[in-house]
């Protein structure tokens, strides 16, 4: 079990620092790929002890996902933790997150939406419907359709020809 983190990063240079010194106490490499951003970001990151692949441009979080595997599926690492580098989401929570890996679960998303009160209600409330219907399309259970948060098996992620450009990689994902 090696589990890794991927970060997509743009103009995070005030918070990817501590996101990567929280992560790299629960897995043993974090890579940043800095999606073209102006401020320090890269060097932020790489200060705190992250491996950095920096985009020349900023494309989107897909683009910048999709660069990270392929970097990580060429790897030994067996699970990636997708984590956002704006401070969202709490590093301390990843061990929960991999420790379902762990036993087995091939796809583990972090959910927000437990805490009603962290997430502007027509987010939420646009992301609780949306998680409905992907629940529906999946025949999973999802509550959190949207969140960036999540585990996949690297076997799993081999499987994937992915093609989203921005956010919609993380639908792009549970729907393949």
């Amino acid at each position: 079990f090696r589990p890794v983190a991927l970060v997509p990063a743009f103009q995070a240079a005030e918070t990817v620092g501590e996101v990567v010194d929280g992560l790299l106490r629960h897995v043993p490499e974090v890579l940043v790929v800095d999606d073209g951003s102006k401020d320090a970001s890269g060097a932020v990151a790489a200060r705190a002890g992250a491996r950095v692949l920096r985009l020349d441009v900023n494309s989107g979080k897909g683009t910048a996902i999709r660069a990270g595997l392929a970097t990580l599926l060429e790897s030994d690492a067996t699970h990636v933790a997708f984590v956002d580098a704006d401070g969202q989401h709490d590093p301390a929570d990843l061990p929960a997150l991999l420790e379902a890996a762990r036993e087995g679960d091939p796809f583990v998303i972090g959910s927000r939406m437990a805490d009603r009160e962290a997430i502007p209600a027509a987010r939420y409330r646009t992301n609780e419907i949306g998680s409905r219907i992907l629940s529906r399309m999946t025949g999973f259970e999802v509550k959190d359709g949207q969140s960036g948060y999540r585990v996949l098996s690297t076997n799993l992620l081999r499987q994937f020809r992915l093609s989203a450009r921005g956010y919609s990689i993380e639908t792009e994902i549970l729907l393949k």
